[in-house]
């Protein structure tokens, strides 16, 4: 298996155990990662110490040794995992090397993270949120016959963002950010320094080989995404969207989910190429490739986008290689979320075909496909048949519903959490729902 060169072997390996005291507690305690069940005073002010040695605040200590500390701390952590997912759709069946981050010590921790620095990310001038988000700015383009639609696409984003350098702007924009107290009473200086620690990834494999990961973000913990995200705003700010850039005029619009950028290009095909190269020449670890329309026409995303009389188009779009496959209808899961996957599939459909010929066209594909999954036929087509009015109503009501009060909206007083058993969970959900008691499915534990 190859691995990216982000990755290397770790020279501890299987010696990481052996580590001096300083460096476990060092690592343990900066993360709140530590499971203590009896301490003495002693211990308790070791601790305090050693966290006050290694640059913790003394609020930021007393704050955390209590409450949050137990609220941070993964119960039985374990080492993260790596796997590398195959890309089907890619020549030679290229893998991603994936590292699954439950159970991790640091993965509470990561998800508090996260929720800090997502807003940031968010507020990026390139920001799409997801299709629908997309769907929308696009309504905003103005098409002229000589403009060139594209797409380019970062090779290897997250394994080959530069972490000094993300950092280092993660802390600029938590500096500028003036909302950033009411989302925590962390400091800026404890954020940063558990983002370091947090970064710091080791991981295993399947044949019980350890690895490090020294530098880059890794694919699958939850702070990647915002931090790749709030990197990659600094790069188009300094590089595509300065105002005394060489290219700023040619860019009409540019928007980026993740690793993926949407562009309309006003100028010539060796200009564009150009600018791409250009880009390419600023941080060796940052390439792009460049995809451009063929015959007025470029997937992007989950959406297809068509030049057409001054505007663009769009229409659900797939990969050659997607198997039409969906959860089965004799699946263990209750029916009215097996019901949910075809009604959320229409919903997308009437929202991102614009014209009625591929709407038809997707609803017909639609039908066949769930039958061939299963899925009764009479029900499929009475979902169908009443999603014309619903979703008719869904696209006036767009952009008022913000403001109109829902009726009848349903506020349970609690929520159930147990094993979904067929022929009983059905009956059961009817008796808790007249008790205001709302039913969410969970999963068995497994061996």
């Amino acid at each position: 298996m190859k691995l990216p060169k982000s990755i290397v072997g770790s020279q501890h390996g299987q010696r990481i155990q052996n580590r001096s005291q300083k460096r476990v507690f060092k690592r343990a305690i900066s993360n709140l990662f530590v499971r203590i069940k009896s301490m003495d005073k002693k211990v308790a002010e070791l601790r305090v110490n050693l966290k006050m040695e290694f640059g913790f605040s003394k609020d930021w200590i007393q704050r955390t040794e209590n409450k949050e500390q137990r609220q941070y701390t993964v119960t039985g952590p374990v080492m993260a995992s790596m796997i590398l997912l195959i890309k089907v759709h890619k020549k030679n069946l290229t893998g991603r090397a994936y590292v699954s981050q439950i159970d991790d010590p640091s993965y509470k921790i990561c998800a508090e993270l996260t929720r800090i620095l997502n807003p940031i990310d968010a507020k990026g001038e390139s920001f799409i949120k997801d299709t629908y988000h997309f769907k929308d700015m696009l309504a905003d383009v103005d098409m002229m016959e000589e403009y060139t639609i594209g797409s380019l696409d970062i090779i290897g984003m997250f394994p080959n963002v530069p972490v000094k350098k993300t950092l280092e702007v993660v802390r600029e924009e938590l500096q500028k950010d003036e909302t950033l107290k009411s989302r925590t009473d962390w400091e800026i200086d404890d954020i940063m320094k558990l983002l370091e620690i947090s970064i710091e990834t080791y991981f295993k494999t399947l044949d019980g080989k350890i690895y490090f990961q020294r530098d880059g973000l890794p694919i699958g913990k939850s702070t990647s995404k915002p931090l790749a995200g709030i990197y990659m705003h600094w790069f188009e700010r300094t590089y595509v969207f300065n105002e005394t850039g060489e290219f700023r005029d040619n860019i009409v619009f540019w928007k980026r989910q993740m690793d993926d950028i949407f562009f309309v290009w006003k100028g010539s095909k060796e200009e564009l190429e150009l600018f791409v190269w250009k880009l390419n020449g600023i941080e060796i670890r940052i390439q792009f490739t460049l995809e451009v329309e063929k015959e007025g026409f470029l997937p992007f995303l989950d959406v297809g986008i068509l030049k057409k009389e001054g505007k663009l188009v769009t229409k659900i779009y797939r990969k050659p290689t997607h198997t039409q496959q969906y959860i089965h209808w004799g699946s263990n899961h209750p029916k009215n979320m097996l019901l949910g996957v075809l009604k959320g599939l229409i919903h997308r459909a009437h929202v991102l075909c614009d014209m009625k010929e591929d709407l038809i066209e997707e609803l017909d594909l639609l039908k066949n496909v769930f039958i061939s999954n299963g899925y009764p036929e009479h029900l499929v087509v009475k979902t169908l048949q009443e999603s014309w009015p619903r979703e008719t109503l869904k696209a006036v009501l767009k952009g008022v519903q913000q403001d109109v009060e829902v009726e009848n909206e349903k506020e349970y007083f609690e929520v159930l959490h147990v094993p979904y058993v067929k022929g009983f969970t059905e009956g059961l959900q009817r008796r808790l729902r007249r008790l205001n008691i709302g039913f969410v499915p969970k999963r068995r534990e497994t061996l």
